[in-house]
Order: structure tokens, then C-alpha cells, then sequence
């Protein structure tokens, strides 16, 4: 059986649909249950404080942050698995 290969794009549109549906879903149930609030919004943070680069002629300011939960997860495994099927 061939393994199958998937596209940059394929792989960074099922990180980023199914990481907002899963992150989406987790605030509604958070809302939702207050009681589950703190469970179901700790997850993981990665970052890359903002520091500036600067090119003496041109300031441009560099960073980010990603924040996962358990939601979100869920979310970008549903997402690969639904789009894997088409």
C-alpha cells in the first residue's frame, strides 16, 4: 500500500480550520458550563515574545503566540480526518 502525501497547504489549512472550529467550541462550552470553565481552557502556549528587527532604515516588530487547548486538538484531528476523507 502507497503512503500518501499531503500538500503544505493541505497540512496548514487543517492546523488553522481546525484549530479556530476547536477553539470556537471551547469558549461556547465554556460559557455554557461555567463549572468546566478552568478544565476546558488550560491548554498549551507557545510564544515568541514581540522584539522589533531592526534595519537602521526599516523597524519592522516580530512575534506570536499559539494557544492550544484540548478543544482545539480535538478540532484539527476532526479536521484531518473529515478533509483525508474527500
Amino acid at each position: 500500500m502507497k503512503k500518501q502525501e499531503y500538500s503544505w497547504m493541505f497540512i496548514f489549512t487543517v492546523l488553522v480550520v481546525g484549530a479556530t472550529a476547536g477553539g470556537i467550541i471551547g469558549q461556547v462550552l465554556g460559557a455554557l458550563l461555567p463549572a468546566l470553565d478552568p478544565y476546558i481552557s488550560k491548554g498549551i502556549v507557545i510564544s515568541l515574545k514581540s522584539t522589533i528587527l531592526d534595519l537602521y532604515f526599516l523597524q519592522i516588530p516580530v512575534g506570536f503566540l499559539l494557544k492550544f487547548n484540548i478543544f482545539s486538538l480535538l478540532g484539527i484531528f476532526l479536521v484531518f480526518c473529515f478533509l483525508r476523507k474527500l
